[in-house]
């Protein structure tokens, strides 16, 4: 690993992350009325209509910060607003029917309707952000880091190598620069095949052009779905193998080894097996430099989101061995990144920061000794 490129390649994704990306999100007033009209209906009411889960959605929509400017394209992609129009007209009917007549009766009818067993599906897995710890980005500052404390650290498993073999794991990247913010890894192959695509269309050969073109548009579909905010969307496991590779990791039957000068008097052979670890940002944070702090918090509140948070968690990937570990519980987990840190500090090593958002993963920056206290 040639540090001076990495510093310098980290000095270049920091100065990224003050850059804004193409803001674009725009406010939906008639889902905000519908979702305040479903808040406004009594408990009693939503769950004899729609069922239990139902109330779930009521606790998650109460509970976040509904001006986020994501909120609507991430309800409509859950609950289209017509499905929630018609899910808040039935409850609507219902609750007349059941406030003026007590006529159970028309209200079972209404609970077959097929829109409403369709949005009972459709709202089965919202619930609350600080009891699913998903979704986090849109809570209000105040419960934002609390729910983002609850999350623990865990391994990166790199078993999708081992059951692969070398050839995969030598085919990625020599480095992260590929998912660095604003970067498009599909844009040389989008430009090579409207260079192929060119002397089809010259010489009117309609099927190949039809077929040029379809990747073309297939491609950059791909790219788009995997940018958010500018960043780019990666794995774990690739993040943990650019990173190993980086470290001039060897990989050898099936395993991947790490030779690390700092710990060659202090493990066996055997441990020294690479196990990178996943650490929360509020675990590693108490041990970064008040420069990467205000870096990283910045995310919680780009312009681009109205000053609203991009990510539902910052993780710290940190390489690490395959060492006997404590039971997760929260001392030994910050216990335990004293050690991992060590590596970085010796100027051995080199992590990564990631976003989190949906289950998805994206880059952010390399978590160098710079980073650190």
């Amino acid at each position: 690993m040639n540090k001076e490129v990495v510093k310098s390649q980290q000095i270049d994704l920091l100065d990224r992350l003050s850059k804004e990306s193409e803001g674009n999100k725009k406010a939906d007033l008639e889902l905000y009325a519908k979702v305040a009209a479903f808040c406004g209906f009594q408990d009693q009411i939503i769950l004899e209509v729609l069922g239990k889960h139902a109330l779930g959605l009521k606790r998650f929509l109460q509970e976040i910060d509904r001006e986020h400017p994501e909120f609507p394209e991430w309800m409509h992609s859950r609950l289209s607003i017509s499905l929630l129009k018609d899910v808040v007209d039935t409850v609507d009917v219902a609750a007349y029917i059941r406030n003026s007549s007590n006529n159970t009766v028309l209200v079972d009818q209404i609970k077959k309707c097929q829109h409403v067993q369709m949005g009972y599906k459709s709202m089965a897995n919202i619930d609350s952000p600080s009891v699913t710890l998903n979704q986090t980005r849109f809570l209000p500052k105040d419960k934002l880091e609390l729910a983002r404390g609850m999350k623990r650290t865990q391994t990166v498993g790199l078993r999708i190598f081992y059951n692969r073999g070398k050839e995969v794991f030598d085919s990625q990247p020599n480095d992260l620069m590929d998912y660095a913010r604003f970067e498009d890894r599909y844009k040389k192959e989008i430009e090579i095949a409207k260079g192929r695509l060119e002397p089809y269309e010259k010489y009117g050969l309609t099927s190949m052009s039809e077929v040029i073109q379809a990747s073309i548009k297939e491609l950059e579909l791909k790219s788009k779905s995997e940018h958010y905010m500018g960043f780019n969307k990666v794995s774990m496991t690739s993040v943990a193998a650019i990173l190993a590779k980086m470290m001039g990791a060897i990989y050898d039957s099936g395993r991947v080894y790490v030779e690390m000068s700092l710990w060659s008097q202090k493990v066996t052979a055997q441990e020294k097996e690479y196990a990178p670890v996943l650490h929360p940002w509020c675990f590693v944070k108490p041990h970064a430099s008040q420069k990467t702090i205000d870096q990283i918090e910045r995310l919680d509140a780009l312009p681009e989101l109205s000053g609203r948070a991009a990510f539902d968690h910052i993780w710290v990937l940190l390489p690490s061995f395959n060492t006997e570990r404590g039971t997760g519980s929260k001392q030994y987990d910050r216990l335990e990144i004293i050690s991992d840190l060590t590596l970085i500090k010796a100027e051995d090593a080199v992590g990564a920061v990631l976003g989190d958002k949906d289950g998805q993963v994206y880059f952010i920056c390399y978590w160098t000794r710079e980073c650190c206290a």
